[in-house]
């Protein structure tokens, strides 16, 4: 495992145990999967940047630490890390599947209503370079957030308007 992952794990560690506010020497199974050579490194290295309150010791195993506030921060992701964590990966893998549609907010009636959309800019009084204009735009804005709630109020206020 490489050291920015157990620097993760050990991080959350301590933070799971913050509460007890007091210094903490994890042993055995509560180190798994880090082995009691690791936890030492490991906690040094958090130790110098200033995440864990960190108290080594010449005996493996006896080190122990406490979180900072400022590793409180990093964890709960309103603070930058001094060095590389990862917290909240949103990475998404897929094998073997189809019809599988992955995003940010968005979803099958977002492309109706993008679909839709493109299809009130061809019914409108407008030139042809000016729906292309109008189409460029819809397409390049369609994966911002807002804009796609935007586009939906819009294709109701439509379709209430023509129905």
């Amino acid at each position: 495992m490489k050291d920015f992952e157990l620097r993760t794990i050990m991080l959350q560690k301590f933070y799971d145990h913050r509460i007890a506010n007091r210094a903490l020497t994890f042993t055995g199974a509560d180190l798994e999967p880090i082995s009691v050579d690791e936890y030492e490194r490991i906690g040094r290295q958090l130790g110098e940047f200033g995440l864990l309150n960190w108290s080594g010791s010449y005996t493996p195993g006896h080190s122990c630490g406490m979180i900072t506030a400022k590793g409180v921060d990093v964890v709960e992701g309103t603070a930058q890390s001094p060095i590389t964590v990862t917290f909240n990966d949103s990475s998404i893998k897929v094998h073997s599947s189809s019809n599988v549609q992955i995003g940010n907010s968005n979803s099958i009636s977002d492309s109706v209503r993008v679909a839709r959309m493109n299809e009130a800019i061809d019914s409108a009084p407008a030139t042809e370079g000016e729906k292309v204009e109008a189409k460029s735009l819809v397409a390049r804005l369609s994966n911002n957030a807002t804009f796609g709630s935007l586009v939906g109020a819009l294709v109701s206020l439509y379709a209430t308007a023509t129905n």
